[in-house]
């Protein structure tokens, strides 16, 4: 993880170990996607007063589409490095944010690589072969329940990330 020094990768600080524990000091982000989309929930979902119903969803997917494309950046540092890491378990609760985002601007912060993997390149493509299941079940795509890994499987997540983030029903 020490490799990856982006803006939208949560900063690894330190790491140690103490009696056979490991220890990683990560970049303190106070909130993950999983609690920022209940407020937007909250905040978005009540009945309108006096704004127009179609302005309140409009302003939500605009917020929405924002945070998609740092995600969207973010994966993109993920898949071009040499080689390539694939996260393998994206979803809400491993997307932090920085509520004290600096002169970059950026709060959304990928993290929670303890299923990544670099991938290699063969005949096929990209592809990593491991256990079946890795991840959280519901967040994966469709061929990594075989133990097939690939970066479109982190596109897959992130597509479900994304239609959650733009409330947009699949």
């Amino acid at each position: 993880m020490r490799q990856l020094t982006s803006e939208y990768v949560v900063k690894l600080i330190t790491h140690w170990d103490h009696k056979g524990n490991a220890f990683i000091q990560m970049q303190y982000c106070p909130y993950n996607l999983a609690q920022i989309s209940k407020q937007l929930d909250a905040t978005f979902n009540k009945p309108p007063t006096v704004l127009d119903i179609m302005l309140v969803k409009r302003v939500r997917r605009y917020i929405g589409c924002e945070m998609f494309i740092e995600l969207l950046r973010g994966l993109h540092y993920l898949h071009t490095r040499q080689p390539p890491y694939i996260h393998r378990d994206l979803k809400a609760k491993n997307i932090l944010f920085d509520p004290n985002a600096g002169s970059s601007g950026i709060f959304c912060k990928l993290c929670d690589f303890g299923l990544a993997v670099r991938c290699w390149t063969d005949e096929t493509g990209s592809t990593v072969v491991g256990p079946p299941g890795v991840g959280t079940r519901r967040s994966m795509a469709p061929e990594a329940h075989d133990g097939r890994y690939k970066r479109c499987g982190d596109i897959y997540s992130l597509g479900l990330i994304g239609s959650k983030l733009m409330d947009i029903d699949c």
